[in-house]
């Protein structure tokens, strides 16, 4: 990291506005868990050049998760529309990302109304498949599923989530349910690495997990209750604690 620093402090001291250099410089303010400085030199990226709208793109993938860890979920959401109209690289997972931010406004700001928006972008995923040499690229095959499990699964998508969604799904009944599934893409796309180096932003994600867990393992009691949504709250809650280093609860955990 040393090396990076000194590479980076060079660049930027000799090109303040390359726009190359300030891309990494979010990146590495990302990896290290300073979210705020990373959204910045972000910013500041996409402003110093409008020739390559490809290299926008890049910075709004970047933006996402940023705002997503920070659980930002109207610039989340931008981001991902950006992205789904703009850049060809996998239009389904981008519509499924933009779904689900869509679907957290939904539940946290009591907004119903958007309820239909998100079904239509849901069905719409399956037929938005890219294939590179023959194969589809795996965040989308992950959308894909998801969003037909939410349709042909009882119209329900239950995965580790915030427990607001959850709260919202017990004390409503909407024609299509589906508990976020953003802690679940944060673990695919090894977004972990990165709040895991910040506690005050994996803390607020372990409790919910947590709470999320403990309501899967009351209905375990249940005839026929799949195991599913409880494994993959105790993955989430393992990836959760191997980051704050209670590696000892990480074997509890899962017991």
């Amino acid at each position: 990291m040393q090396c990076v620093d000194t590479c980076l402090d060079y660049g930027l001291s000799q090109h303040p506005d390359g726009a190359f250099f300030l891309l990494f410089l979010g990146r590495k303010k990302q990896l290290t868990g300073k979210i705020d400085q990373a959204i910045e030199a972000l910013k500041r990226c996409i402003s110093v050049q409008n020739e390559w709208k490809q290299f926008h793109n890049i910075c709004h993938w970047e933006l996402l998760w940023c705002y997503a860890v920070q659980c930002d979920w109207i610039n989340a959401s931008k981001c991902a529309d950006i992205l789904r109209q703009q850049c060809k690289w996998s239009p389904g997972a981008y519509t499924y990302q933009y779904a689900t931010f869509l679907y957290m406004i939904m539940v946290e700001q009591n907004r119903p109304e958007l309820q239909s928006e998100i079904s239509q972008l849901l069905k719409q995923v399956p037929d938005l498949r890219v294939r590179f040499a023959g194969k589809t690229v795996p965040a989308e095959k992950f959308a894909i599923v998801q969003s037909q499990r939410y349709f042909d699964h009882d119209q329900q998508l239950v995965l580790p989530a915030i427990v607001s969604v959850i709260h919202y799904i017990l004390l409503t009944n909407h024609n299509h349910t589906i508990t976020i599934t953003q802690q679940e893409y944060m673990y695919i796309w090894n977004i972990f690495a990165v709040i895991g180096q910040s506690p005050h932003l994996l803390n607020p994600i372990m409790e919910r997990v947590e709470k999320y867990r403990e309501m899967h393992q009351a209905k375990l009691t249940e005839p026929d209750q799949p195991l599913d949504d409880y494994c993959r709250c105790l993955l989430l809650k393992g990836m959760c604690l191997r980051h704050l280093q209670q590696h000892s609860q990480v074997t509890f955990s899962i017991h």
